[in-house]
């Protein structure tokens, strides 16, 4: 064990969890002003988080659950979660060793830690929508119909380390976010910065 390479090590970390907790805290101030314009909105709040602690010295993983209530509701309509997922190496095995964000929407309830993941996304019911939008479906519904947002389970992905400042977070979270809403996620509206997949003999591979 060198003592240089585990202390640099170390500070990489340290600082890597002050900027990201600093970037989770910024993406709600913004999301909660930007959900808020959405017609029929109440409020938006923070609900838990969780990690995967199965080292006590690291998290590899991080998800926050928002919820989302429509006016006049007392119960949450819709819950928003933000998951930070540092080093997946069966993951990486699809994205290559990089960090992401998984962004998680759903009418149904709070998502639990690694409830969504590339690499059983499709086992588990997920379809892939030009190439970015991954939405599950139940087995007798109708594909051509666009659901709304109080009637749907998606995700999308992005390279955590696309994050440097607020507009980054409005371009690749919070905007597409919002289309989702309004009008439906347009591929041709939403940042090139999102990942893009391809989907062959039932395996997802990164689309470059």
């Amino acid at each position: 064990m060198n003592g240089e390479n585990l202390f640099n090590a170390a500070a990489v970390i340290y600082k890597a969890g002050e900027e990201i907790e600093a970037m989770l805290e910024k993406l709600f101030s913004l999301l909660e002003q930007k959900l808020e314009t959405v017609e029929g909105i109440r409020k938006v709040e923070f609900k838990d988080d969780n990690a995967d602690d199965t080292s006590e010295w690291v998290y590899r993983d991080l998800i926050r659950n928002y919820c989302i209530y429509k006016k006049g509701a007392r119960n949450p309509s819709a819950y928003l979660a933000i998951q930070i997922k540092l080093c997946d190496p069966e993951e990486a095995e699809i994205v290559g060793r990089q960090p992401l964000i998984y962004v998680l929407f759903s009418s149904g309830g709070d998502w639990a830690l690694d409830e969504f993941l590339l690499q059983r996304a499709v086992s588990e019911g997920f379809e892939l929508e030009d190439g970015c939008l991954w939405q599950r479906y139940d087995d007798d519904e109708d594909r051509s119909q666009q659901k709304s947002w109080s009637d749907t389970e998606c995700a999308f992905v992005v390279p955590l380390t696309a994050f440097n400042t607020p507009e980054d977070l409005k371009e690749m979270i919070i905007d597409p976010i919002y289309l989702l809403m309004t009008t439906g996620l347009d591929p041709k509206k939403i940042d090139q910065r999102i990942l893009r997949f391809k989907i062959e003999n039932s395996k997802v591979s990164l689309l470059s």
